[in-house]
């Protein structure tokens, strides 16, 4: 069953968190200054991120019309659940 990529910002500690589903017990690793990879202890799959100093990396983006950018070193795959993906309909 695909997840969803479930996010929270901690304004107080200028933290964001990220998670694939519901946050879950996880090892860390630093992969930059500040930005945590999460995985899955058992099948090392990554399960979320934590992106320390958000803001000051935001600004320091001078992109904020359209919201920061920020390089993280995983590969991703995405694809639409198969409730949402656009059906072929037989034309008359």
């Amino acid at each position: 069953m695909a997840k969803a990529l479930i996010y929270s910002y901690d304004k107080k500690r200028d933290v964001l968190y990220v998670s694939v589903g519901h946050p879950q017990d996880a090892i860390s690793r630093e992969v930059q200054p500040g930005i945590f990879v999460h995985l899955n202890p058992r099948t090392r799959k990554v399960v979320g991120y934590t992106l320390l100093d958000f803001q000051r990396r935001a600004s320091r983006t001078g992109r904020k019309a359209e919201g920061p950018t920020f390089k993280i070193p995983v590969q991703a795959s995405f694809r639409l659940p198969l409730t949402t993906r656009r059906r072929r309909t037989a034309t008359p």
